[in-house]
């Protein structure tokens, strides 16, 4: 079954390819959601990307709105809508591409395929770059086909944020877990590189893409790490560590020792006519003495504080 769908998704996708690689489109709608969940300082990523398949959706729909007309209020062929939420400049300053393309293959036998594309793309190097990929509830996991090669070495040519990146293939390996979901190892993402990978599954129980149910939903989840010494992102400090402002600990007296400044018991006061180290209390002076009066000490100072249309 694995060989035939292989041999049947490379015989459409190049049919597929040819029809329709001139309609590129922002793979972004105005009901589409940021999916930047992090800090724009923080160094651990968390970037979302989720789309709905369907091939009747509407602009009205009552459970996706807004995700069926680009940003110029044209209506959009359904694989150039349904974008739910994703990572690209168009919702703001993203540091990068994180969007879950998605269409079918009628024509792969015997009931066609669906598929879920990631193009994950960075203005900053990541590291540990990991995807957690969750397909639609109605397919069988086990018959996942992933793809690590997909489109990257054409993806440059759809223009826009697309050919900002240099796209490397077989950069992804992949693993199925007991779950349903995919964990896809992208390893270390250099400034400026990208990459996009897919996830092809059967129609489920004899589904058909042009059904009025025809209806699947799928996310996918980016973490990874950012490097504070490049200056990509900022470490907080721990608020418990932090000295009060202006002090030094190294100054802190000894307990049991007088404060800098601040003359110890016995010490002579300054100002007062008696014989150094002697710690006895100076006499009252008599009544017509000539003396200079003392001088009594102070306190210490104060603390100074885009798209094809079809998927292809």
């Amino acid at each position: 079954m694995k060989q035939s769908l292989k041999a049947g998704l490379t015989v459409a996708l190049a049919a597929a390819l040819g029809a329709t690689l001139a309609q590129v489109a922002d793979a972004t709608n105005p009901g589409t959601k940021d999916g930047v969940r992090n800090d724009a300082t923080a160094c651990t990523l968390d970037w979302h990307a989720s789309a709905v398949l369907d091939a009747n959706l509407t602009n009205d729909d009552a459970e996706y709105p807004g995700l069926m007309q680009d940003f110029d209020g044209n209506t959009v062929h359904y694989s150039n809508g349904g974008y739910i939420e994703e990572v690209t400049p168009l919702l703001g300053d993203a540091p990068g591409l994180f969007e879950m393309n998605h269409f079918y293959i009628p024509q792969v036998q015997p009931d066609g395929v669906q598929v879920w594309r990631i193009p994950t793309a960075t203005d900053k190097t990541i590291t540990n770059a990991t995807v957690t990929f969750t397909p639609p509830a109605e397919v069988d996991p086990a018959q996942v086909t992933f793809d690590a090669v997909s489109v990257n070495d054409r993806i440059v040519s759809w223009g826009g944020n697309y050919a900002k990146y240099e796209w490397l293939s077989d950069k992804a390996t992949h693993r199925v877990n007991e779950d349903g979901t995919v964990t896809v190892d992208l390893g270390t993402l250099e400034a400026g590189t990208a990459t996009v990978y897919q996830f092809t599954y059967p129609m489920p129980g004899g589904g058909k893409p042009e059904s009025e149910d025809a209806r699947y939903v799928a996310q996918a989840v980016l973490t990874g790490d950012l490097d504070a010494e490049a200056g990509d992102c900022v470490v907080p400090q721990d608020p418990s560590e932090d000295p009060t402002p202006g002090d030094d600990p190294s100054e802190d007296p000894t307990p049991g020792e007088p404060t800098p400044g601040t003359p110890a018991p016995g010490d002579p006061t300054p100002g007062d006519d008696q014989t150094p180290g002697d710690g006895q209390a100076p006499s009252a002076p008599t009544p017509g003495d000539d003396q200079t009066p003392g001088t009594q000490p102070t306190s210490g100072g104060e603390p100074r504080p885009g798209l094809p249309s079809t998927g292809v």
